[in-house]
């Protein structure tokens, strides 16, 4: 005995089907697309390792060479010739130049106090023989226009 479903039933089930395959699909979809992505991201950051690895490499023999340079230049002496000056000659003319510089401050630092005694002398002069102004007089105010 065949039971007779009802169409509309049947017609759901097949639309739920259907929509489970889509989704499925949809999932396997996304998973080999993040699969393939990470596979990727995997391989760049191997390669990011091994060109850094390789730039190590580089620079350490670049150091090794620079290294074995400045050895190089620090053990050759340098030859003394006629034209070369002693520390104490170079330290004998700065002196020189130092107490040269130290009188020179000295007298700026006088010429100084006399203009500020000069100056503060005729801000005296200035106070005692003009009378001060009124703050009306230098502004004029609202009360030099009112009615």
């Amino acid at each position: 005995m065949a039971t007779m479903m009802d169409p509309s039933l049947v017609m759901r089930a097949i639309k739920e089907e259907a929509a489970a395959e889509r989704k499925l699909k949809r999932r396997v979809k996304r998973r080999e697309y993040i699969r393939t992505m990470m596979q990727q991201y995997r391989q760049r950051e191997k390669q990011d390792l091994a060109r850094l690895r390789a730039e190590v490499a580089s620079l350490e023999v670049e150091l090794r060479h620079l290294g074995a340079k400045e050895r190089n230049v620090k053990s050759e002496a340098r030859p003394h010739d006629d034209t070369t000056l002693s520390w104490k000659d170079v330290a004998l003319a700065l002196l020189g130049e130092r107490q040269l510089s130290f009188s020179e401050k000295q007298r700026l630092a006088r010429q100084v106090a006399h203009v500020s005694t000069i100056a503060w002398e005729m801000n005296e002069w200035v106070a005692v023989h003009c009378p001060p102004l009124h703050v009306r007089a230098l502004f004029d105010t609202s009360y030099d226009f009112a009615l």
